[in-house]
C-alpha cells in the first residue's frame, strides 16, 4: 500500500539563522549545494511507500521541484497550514507528513517506519521516538530537546503517519502542544498535574502517555521507537547549519 505525503516547508527564516542565510524560508537555505527542501523532496520522492505529494511551503518550491507537484501557500501558524495541507487530499486513511528541515532523511528510513506503521492498524497517529542513546552515537554533539519516560531518554523525530481525521479533533489544543514541542515539561502540563509529577520522577510511560493523549483528541496513537537520528536533526539553529554542512552533508 502507498501513502500520500505533505511536506511542511513554510517556516519563516527568522529564528536566527537569517544570520547565515538571505533566504526568506528556512526551507530555502542551501546545504550541499541544495535548498534543504530539495533533499527532502527526493527522499519522500524515492520511497516505495509514497505516491502523491504535495509541498506547504514558497513559490519558489515550485521551480525546485521541477513543477512536478503541487505547491501550497503557507496560511498562518503550523497547525492551520497542516489543516489545509490535509484539505487537499480526498478519502486518504493516512499520510505520511514530514518537515523540510531534515535533510538527512534517506527513502529507506521513510519506507521502513511507515511497513511499521502498517503492522500496527488500530492506530490514527504514528509518532517516531528516537533514544538519547542512538542520537549521540551517530551525532556526537548536537543539541537536541530530549525528554526522560520510564522505559529511557528520548527525542522525538519530525515525521508521523496520521489519519487527516484527526484534524477534526481540538485544534486549540494542538496548536498549544505543537508550540511547545521544544519544551517536555510544560507539554507534559498539557496532559494533567499526574503526568507532570510522574514525568519529573521519571515514571512516566510510554504508553500512559499514549493513552492519555488519545484520550485527549478522541484518535489512537502509537509512539514507535526507530533507529534513525536523521530523523530528529533538524537545522533550526545556527550551530546545526554548521554542523550539517561542515560534518554531515558537505558534497
Amino acid at each position: 500500500m502507498k501513502f500520500d505525503a505533505l511536506i511542511m516547508a513554510g517556516g519563516k527564516n527568522n529564528k536566527g539563522l537569517e544570520e547565515y542565510s538571505n533566504k526568506g524560508y528556512e526551507s530555502l537555505i542551501e546545504v550541499a549545494g541544495k535548498p534543504m527542501v530539495q533533499h527532502v523532496i527526493k527522499a519522500v520522492e524515492s520511497s516505495k511507500k509514497i505516491d502523491n505529494i504535495v509541498i506547504l511551503g514558497p513559490k519558489e518550491i515550485a521551480e525546485i521541484s521541477n513543477n512536478r507537484y503541487k505547491v501550497i501557500k503557507p496560511v498562518g501558524e503550523l497547525i492551520e497550514n497542516i489543516k489545509k495541507g490535509f484539505e487537499s487530499f480526498s478519502d486518504k486513511d493516512h499520510i505520511f507528513l514530514i518537515t523540510a528541515d531534515i535533510p538527512l532523511v534517506t527513502p529507506e528510513i521513510i519506507t521502513d517506519f511507515i511497513e511499521k506503521c502498517e503492522k500496527e492498524a488500530a492506530y490514527e497517529l504514528f509518532y517516531p521516538l528516537i533514544s538519547k542513546k542512538k542520537n549521540e552515537e551517530i551525532f556526537p554533539g548536537v543539541e537536541r530537546t530530549y525528554v526522560h519516560l520510564k522505559e529511557g531518554t528520548y527525542t522525538g523525530g519530525n515525521f508521523v503517519l496520521v489519519s487527516p481525521k484527526i484534524i477534526k479533533g481540538p485544534m486549540g489544543w494542538y496548536g498549544n502542544m505543537l508550540s511547545l514541542r521544544k519544551k517536555p515539561f510544560k507539554m507534559s502540563k498539557m496532559l494533567g498535574l499526574k503526568f507532570v509529577i510522574k514525568l519529573l520522577f521519571r515514571k512516566l510511560s510510554i504508553s500512559e502517555t499514549e493513552k492519555r493523549i488519545s484520550e485527549i483528541i478522541g484518535h489512537r496513537c502509537k509512539a514507535l521507537i526507530i533507529e534513525y537520528p536523521e530523523i530528529s536533526f533538524d537545522v533550526d539553529k545556527p550551530s546545526d547549519l554548521k554542523m550539517m554542512k561542515e560534518k554531515y552533508l558537505k558534497i
